[in-house]
């Protein structure tokens, strides 16, 4: 009963092309301007978020996963986060990203759907 859809802020031919190299099962959306972001709070990182002990022990296990990560597309400093949207527009559940590498699980996003 859930639909997945992530927003980016590569172009349209960047966010398609996205979606087709890693094959993924729902639409990547383009917002290059960030209006997504800023409707929902997404900070941007500053030192603090950027650099901090936890951003740094989250890029280490990316590494060790073998994340290699690609070509940043748009400001690398913007955080994003997930977002629980009901058909009615109403937040049912956030998690915006705290500092780099701050990501919801996709266990926590199914709990949270679950729940909601």
């Amino acid at each position: 009963g859930v639909d997945v859809a992530l927003v980016g802020m590569g172009t349209p031919e960047e966010s398609a092309a996205f979606a087709r190299d890693l094959d993924l099962p729902f639409p990547v959306l383009s917002d290059p301007d960030r209006a997504a972001y800023r409707a929902f709070g997404a900070i941007t990182a500053g030192a603090r978020e950027f650099f901090s002990p936890a951003a740094g022990t989250a890029m280490l296990g990316a590494v060790l996963r073998g994340n290699r990560g690609g070509r940043p597309v748009g400001d690398v400093r913007q955080l994003g986060g997930a977002w629980l949207i009901d058909r009615a527009g109403v937040v049912r559940w956030a998690k915006p990203s705290a500092y780099a590498g701050d990501h919801a699980s996709p266990r926590e996003i199914l709990d949270a759907a679950g729940a909601a």
